[in-house]
Formats: C-alpha cells, sequence, structure tokens
C-alpha cells in the first residue's frame, strides 16, 4: 500500500501545489499532501529523504508570485503553484499534473560534472504547447497523418488538445470517484451462516452484508480489517478462489509480498554499498590532495603561505579590480607610465613557478602593484580609492603573516633599527679593540654593509660616517706602516751598499793619505797616543757637520771616514822643524791629485774628496817628510807604499 492508504484509506486527500485528486501521495513536514510529481518539478520544493522521497518540505520557500500564477490549461488562479516554459520570454505557467494531463513536452536529463565526487544533478525542462519542441509533435502524431503540416493547422491542433484536457480535469474534478466494492456470493453467505446459531439468522446475515456493504463504500473500498485475507489463509480459512468475487489470491500476494521485499532488501544493500564507495573514493581522492599539499608544503613551505595570502587578498577584492592584467587594448597609455605591471594573477602564476623565494619578494611584487595603480589613476578615480584601501589591508595581512612566519620559523626574524645599531657598536669596539691591519678594513667594510640596512635616514647616515671615518684612519696607519718598512729596507740595502764602497776606497788609499797603513805597526810622525784620539775625534765632528745637512737617503748613502786609533805603542818620533813640516804640507798637496786618480772606480769618490778636503788643514793627521832624519827613532826610514788605508 502507498503511503496516503496507510495513512488516510478512507478519507480522500487534497494536494497543497495542484488542484488536481489522485496519484501519487506523500506527506509533508506540515502534515499536508502533495503529489510527488508535484514536488519533483517545483524547483523550491525538496525531500528530506531522497531514497524514500519523503516527507516533502521546503515548501515555505515557495515565492508569493508563483503562487499567484494563473494555470493555462485549467484556468485556475490562486490554487497551487505553477511553474512556467522553459523558453526565454515566454511566462506560460501551468501545473504540473495538468501539463502532464494535457500531454505537453516535460523532460528530465541528469548532468554529470567535471568531478566525479561531486553528486548527479538532474536538469528539469518543461515548454508549453506553443514552444514544444518539433521531436515532441512528431511524436504524438498520428500515423495516417503527414507529419509535415503548416504552422496554423500545428497551432489549432494544439489548441483542441487543450481545450479537451481542459474538459477532462474540470470533469474528473466534478465527478464522483467510481468506488469497486466486491460483492459477497450467495453460497459464501450460507456457508458464513451454518458456522453460527443464532435467531433471525437469516435477517441477521442481510442486515449484516447491507452494513459491510455500505461501510466499504464509505472508506472508498478500504477493507474493515487490515491483512484480512492474509489471515484467514494462515489460520487455513476458505479459499480465496471461492471466496469474495474479484479479490486476488492470498498466497499469491504473500509469494509476491515476499519476493518484492528481498528484492527491496537487496537493492537497499546494493544502494549502501554503492554509497559507502562513493564515500570511500571522495576521502581517497581528499586524502590523496591533502598528501600533495602536504610534500608541497614540505618542498616549499612558503609557497603555501603565499597561496592562503593571495586567497584573503582576492576576496578583499570584491570589484576584482586587481585580478587581472590590465588589457592595454583599453588603455594604450598604460605602458607608457608603468614599466612593470603587476596584478594578483601574475603573483599566482609566479608562486606556481616558485618564483618567490622569499617573503620580501612576494611583498614587493604586492607594493608594485599598489604603486603602479597610484602612479597611473588620478586620486578622484574608484581606482585610486581601491588602490589606497587595498594598500592598507595588505600592510596589515602582510604583518601578521610575517610574524606568523617568523614564529614558525620559515623566515628570518626582521631586525629592528635598534638592534642593528647595538650590534654595529659591539662588532666597532671589538674590531677597533685588535691591531690595525688589512682584516680590519675587511670587517669595517662589512660593517658599513650593514648599516646600511638601517631604515632611519638620519641614524643609517650617521653610522655610515662613522665607520667611514674608522676605515679612512685604519688606512692611514696601514699606509705610514708600509712606507716605514720600505723605507727601512731601503736604509739597510744603502748601508749595506756604502760598507761595501768604502772598503774599495780603503784599499786604494795613496801613499799621501792623511791616515796610517794598517800594515805599519808605528804611528805617523807627530802623532802619538794622545793627539790621536783628540784628531780622531775632531775628524768625525768635521763629518757631521755637512752630513746632517742632507736628506735622510743621502745619509744612508754616504760612509763616514773615520781616523783610525793605534793600537800598537810606538815610540814618539822628534819633532821636525817648521821648514819640514811646510815641505812635508807641500808634499801632500802635490799626492793628493794622486789619490783621487786611484779612487776613479768607486762611485762616491768624487764626494769623499769633497768632504776630505773641507777638514780643516788643523785637524788633519800630522805627515812627516819621507826623507826626515830621525837618529832615535826605528821608524825614520818608513816608506809609504800604495796599502790600504786601517780606518778609512
Amino acid at each position: 500500500l502507498c503511503r496516503r492508504c496507510l495513512q488516510s484509506p478512507s478519507r480522500p486527500v487534497d494536494c497543497v501545489l495542484c488542484p488536481n485528486k489522485g496519484g501519487a501521495f506523500k506527506q509533508t513536514d506540515r502534515n499536508d499532501w502533495a503529489h510527488v510529481v508535484c514536488a519533483l518539478w517545483i524547483p523550491e520544493v525538496r525531500f528530506a529523504n531522497t531514497v524514500f522521497l519523503e516527507p516533502i518540505d521546503s515548501i515555505e520557500n515557495i515565492t508569493p508570485a508563483r503562487w499567484k500564477l494563473t494555470c493555462y490549461i485549467c484556468k485556475q488562479k490562486g490554487v497551487g503553484a505553477c511553474i512556467q516554459c522553459h523558453r526565454n520570454n515566454c511566462y506560460t505557467a501551468f501545473h504540473v499534473t495538468c501539463a502532464q494531463q494535457a500531454g505537453l513536452h516535460m523532460r528530465m536529463d541528469t548532468v554529470r560534472t567535471g568531478n566525479e565526487s561531486h553528486p548527479i544533478t538532474v536538469q528539469k525542462t518543461a515548454f508549453c504547447d506553443a514552444h514544444s519542441p518539433p521531436s515532441h509533435n512528431v511524436n504524438n502524431a498520428n500515423t495516417n497523418e503527414s507529419i509535415e503540416s503548416s504552422p496554423e493547422k500545428t497551432r489549432e491542433e494544439n489548441r483542441n488538445k487543450m481545450k479537451q484536457a481542459r474538459k477532462m480535469l474540470a470533469k474528473k474534478r466534478t465527478s464522483v470517484p467510481v468506488i469497486l466494492i466486491p460483492t459477497i456470493p450467495a453460497d459464501k453467505i450460507q456457508e458464513i451462516a451454518t458456522l453460527v446459531n443464532i435467531q433471525k439468522k437469516s435477517q441477521f446475515l442481510q442486515r449484516l452484508v447491507a452494513y459491510w456493504t455500505l461501510k466499504r463504500q464509505y472508506r472508498n473500498g478500504v477493507p474493515l480489517l487490515r491483512r484480512l485475507q492474509s489471515q484467514g489463509q494462515s489460520h487455513g480459512g476458505i479459499n480465496s478462489r471461492s471466496g469474495i468475487e474479484g479479490s486476488p489470491d492470498t498466497s499469491e500476494l504473500y509469494q509476491q509480498l515476499k519476493y518484492w521485499q528481498c528484492l527491496r532488501q537487496d537493492l537497499e544493500r546494493a544502494r549502501l554499498l554503492c554509497e559507502l564507495v562513493r564515500k570511500r573514493e571522495k576521502y581517497k581522492s581528499l586524502q590523496i590532495k591533502i598528501t600533495e599539499q602536504i610534500v608541497m608544503f614540505e618542498l616549499n613551505p612558503l609557497a603555501a603561505a603565499f597561496v592562503k595570502l593571495l586567497d584573503i587578498l582576492e576576496s578583499k577584492d570584491a570589484a576584482e579590480i586587481f585580478l587581472e592584467p590590465v588589457d592595454v587594448s583599453e588603455v594604450p597609455d598604460y605602458t607608457d607610465i608603468v614599466k612593470n605591471p603587476m596584478d594578483l594573477s601574475t603573483m599566482r602564476s609566479k608562486i606556481k613557478s616558485g618564483a618567490y623565494t622569499t617573503f620580501d619578494k612576494f611583498e614587493a611584487d604586492f607594493d608594485l602593484m599598489i604603486k603602479n595603480c597610484l602612479s597611473y589613476n588620478n586620486k578622484d578615480t574608484i581606482f585610486y580609492r581601491a588602490g589606497i584601501k587595498m594598500r592598507e589591508i595588505g600592510h596589515n595581512l602582510f604583518k601578521t603573516a610575517r610574524k606568523e612566519l617568523e614564529d614558525q620559523g620559515l623566515i628570518e626574524v626582521r631586525k629592528t633599527d635598534h638592534t642593528i645599531i647595538d650590534e654595529i657598536d659591539t662588532e666597532m669596539k671589538l674590531i677597533l679593540s685588535e691591531k690595525v691591519s688589512e682584516k680590519t678594513v675587511t670587517k669595517l667594510y662589512i660593517l658599513l654593509e650593514k648599516a646600511n640596512t638601517i631604515k632611519s635616514g638620519l641614524m643609517r647616515s650617521k653610522k655610515s660616517k662613522n665607520i667611514k671615518l674608522e676605515i679612512s684612519k685604519a688606512k692611514k696607519i696601514i699606509t705610514k706602516e708600509i712606507t716605514a718598512k720600505e723605507a727601512l729596507t731601503a736604509t739597510l740595502n744603502e748601508s749595506s751598499q756604502s760598507d761595501g764602497e768604502a772598503l774599495v776606497v780603503e784599499t786604494k788609499t795613496p801613499p799621501c793619505s792623511p791616515l796610517k797603513s794598517a800594515n805599519s805597526s808605528g804611528s805617523p810622525s807627530g802623532v802619538n797616543r794622545r793627539t790621536a784620539v783628540l784628531f780622531t775625534r775632531k775628524a768625525q765632528a768635521a763629518l757631521k757637520k755637512p752630513i746632517e745637512l742632507q736628506s735622510k737617503d743621502e745619509i744612508s748613502s754616504v760612509d763616514v771616514p773615520i781616523a783610525p786609533v793605534a793600537t800598537t805603542t810606538t815610540k814618539s818620533p822628534k819633532r821636525a822643524s817648521r821648514t819640514k813640516r811646510n815641505s812635508s804640507r807641500k808634499s801632500t798637496d802635490h799626492e793628493t791629485p794622486r789619490l783621487s786618480t786611484d779612487k776613479k772606480s768607486s762611485p762616491k769618490k768624487s764626494d769623499d774628496n769633497k768632504k776630505f778636503e773641507e777638514i780643516p788643514d788643523s785637524f788633519r793627521v800630522y805627515r812627516a817628510q819621507p826623507n826626515r832624519d830621525a837618529s832615535d827613532s826605528d821608524e825614520s826610514n818608513i816608506s809609504y807604499t800604495e796599502t790600504s788605508c786601517s780606518s778609512c
């Protein structure tokens, strides 16, 4: 039995969605009744359980305009809810059951979306008689009539069809429903009468049959006792074939009922299995997507944060101003002002390609997009105001996202100006405490680069100036050290060269040299142990005066001649006469050119001669005449030969 026969077998029910009676009814969530077909075709109505198609709900969501439509078939207004023709610009309304009775074109098609996890949707299309597809008219045409007909003839046929449907519906509404009440044969009544023994049995049975007939008619043919036939069969009662005329066989009905129950159970199990498989595949697809997201997050954790942040920015752009690139065909001069265009779709494509390796690059592209918008548009335009609004929203979003990523350790914590300055000061103290070298300059340059990252212009310039000053000081100190090392090296080299030249000069001292040969054991005449030291000190003092006037380089190249000090104790000779000393002076003057000619091999010869000539006569070493006679001295007959000077 259907739901209507089970709930209201004896009382007729009315559909709240149409004026027609009969058909498959289901109860609504408000204990009303409605046709199943009406609930299927009206868009706002739903089924709470799509498997059993009951109860019907969401009737209150039907718009008031739909309740006020007039059905063009039954001509009733404000009765039930109508649907309209699917053709554009056609507003013809009709009830669902009226359209079925009139034979209008009504079709349901299943639509599958691209994703298999989504449920299958049903597309419903219904047309009026004027806009029914040609295929529908061909299928409904008689075989004896020609398929090709004029539009006027087709219109006339549709008009007649609507008239017939209208008359049929009116007749059904006004006519009394025919109720088929089964009758009991006379032999069956006699058989029942034999089972009881009462007075006036025949009159009682006649009145009982009349009551039973009226009661069945009042209940629209529904039996007075539910399952009466099944109970009689189970108790081994009267054969149904010999019982009430027109009733089916009880055993056959029971077998069919069992068969349909088993079939329903099998179908229900199959449906549950299909539903479980669908859910399993849905969850499996979801698991694969989540696994893919996890792997991508492990490979590039910033990309997931960028996508999430970009989705929020796109949701804030309700007018979709920044969603797509600017169309150059609409704005020809855009590329003249904006050299680097940027938009949200371009940023998304760069995220997919992995172009953003740092958070700063992603934020820089967003700032570039806002900058392009503000630079191209005027302040009184909607685009400029949208750019200002997006800049404020984006600033807060980027600030929050940066803080979250820093807390998660995905990006480095951005240092403030005070933190950078404190680090620079600490490193500066450590660098200045060390010895100045090339590494010191390198460290100072690194500090200078770090100081350039300070955002505050005043603090950045101040720190940069201090670091540059320290760099210049360090460079000066290094330059002085290098110069001093080079000078010391040059001095040592020149002193070694001058010592070698002095040795060459000493080996070529002439016989008339004021210094005595180192090979002779005696001292020159007129010079003893007392005067030798005096003359030597005076000669050194005289040689120092012209040397101090020269530069440092000349000092290193000049070899100062020092008079030798006699190491052997000899007997001092007698002083010669004044004439002899004068003659010895003359001989010395004659011998001086000889000394200069013998020293041509030395490069410093001329300078040494000049220095020697600048010595006063009083400081010269006394020389006796070579032929001086000294009776008491063993050194009177000293012959001057070309020997090397002992101390020069």
